[in-house]
């Protein structure tokens, strides 16, 4: 499918990550500037099948193949993430997620804590951003996403590594932290995902970012 797609004019375009722990899923992020950006793919793939119909056999392919699937639409909130203005996901491999489900009406004390988190990241100066994504459609509200993009598994050693460091920086804050974890969170689970670049569609110009990577020889 994906590369069919490099020869057609297509409304939109995705990442495709598939899970490394956890159960066996596939994660294909779509990113868009806004709901009304979203309107175009919408009208244009039912043209773009029916024009193509191989695209929508292979479409239905992979329809069945799925046990189950969703869709969730997510806003970013630079104000809770880390350095998000640093990142830059065309030289990512992995992925690690973080899904943190609130108990309903703590969306502000989830907000306190991971500006809280953030202040300390960049006290200890680490070089390991992260970006925030408040679910709102799709999911059981409040629920809050962080994507850690990762060059190497290997980095997962320097979160642990830091994780005294981070805790002095905290300081006083450091137990308020805690407390907002027992009171408002619900459930919290931690993923790391694999991003497939032969089963992604993305822009020439995000390309360009790793052209080895993204669009290899065939």
């Amino acid at each position: 499918m994906a590369r069919a797609c490099q020869n057609l004019e297509v409304p939109n375009s995705w990442i495709v990550m598939e899970s490394i722990t956890g159960e066996p899923e596939v994660l294909s992020f779509d990113p868009f500037d806004s709901f009304q950006q979203t309107e175009r793919p919408i009208a244009e793939w039912g043209t773009i099948y029916a024009t193509h119909p191989e695209l929508g056999r292979l479409q239905a392919q992979i329809n069945a193949a799925l046990v189950s699937q969703r869709t969730v639409i997510a806003v970013r909130r630079d104000d809770l993430s880390y350095r998000a203005n640093r990142i830059d996901l065309s030289k990512a491999r992995f992925m690690r997620v973080l899904e943190v489900r609130l108990h309903p009406g703590h969306e502000n004390e989830f907000a306190e804590a991971f500006q809280k988190l953030s202040a300390a990241y960049e006290k200890i100066e680490s070089d390991l951003p992260w970006v925030v994504y408040q679910v709102n459609l799709g999911m059981p509200s409040p629920t809050f996403l962080t994507f850690v993009p990762m060059k190497a598994v290997g980095q997962n050693d320097g979160l642990l590594k830091i994780r005294e460091r981070l805790h002095a920086a905290e300081g006083e804050a450091a137990e308020r932290v805690q407390q907002i974890a027992r009171e408002a969170y619900a459930s919290t689970e931690s993923n790391l995902y694999s991003i497939k670049p032969e089963k992604s569609h993305v822009s020439k110009e995000f390309a360009a970012g790793d052209p080895g990577f993204w669009t290899p020889a065939k």
